[in-house]
This record gives structure tokens, sequence and C-alpha cells, in this order.
């Protein structure tokens, strides 16, 4: 598991009340998840803050999308900021 999927899961986990066992990247953060636009643009802001990165307004705007999606954009983010 990514660095980002790992914060996703922290964050998804402690903020949202998903359980541990049901977390799986390849997940659908909407319809997997129950979330609704507004959880998942908060899920977002709290991944940017736990990961100390932006994410672009087109990925917040998305209202489907899986964890590893996600991770993969949380991913970029992190790579860009180390360089």
């Amino acid at each position: 598991m990514s660095t980002a999927s790992e914060i996703i899961k922290r964050v998804m986990v402690e903020d949202f009340g998903v359980k541990p066992g049901e977390f799986t990247e390849s997940g659908n953060i909407f319809s997997d998840f129950g979330f609704d636009s507004l959880d998942g643009v908060e899920l977002i802001l709290a991944v940017e803050e736990a990961a100390d990165v932006d994410v672009p307004d087109e990925v917040i705007d998305r209202t489907h999308m899986t964890v590893a999606e996600l991770s993969t954009v949380i991913d970029g983010l992190l790579t860009s900021k180390a360089n």
C-alpha cells in the first residue's frame, strides 16, 4: 500500500467511520463506501490536509472515483512536492 493509500485509509477510517476490513483500493468512494458528493469533497480536503498537498479542482469535482485513482493523484502530488 502506498503512502497516499495509507493516508486515505486513515482518513476514511478515523474521520468517516469506514471499517478497516471494508477498505479496499479498488472501492469506489461513492458507490462502494456510500459517500455523497459533500462527503467526497470533505474526504479530499481531509486528505489534502493530512498529506499537506493541494488537490486540483478537477479532481475535487469528480463524482466517481476509486481509492486507487485518488491515491495515484496524491502520490503524484507528494512526488512533485519532494522534488
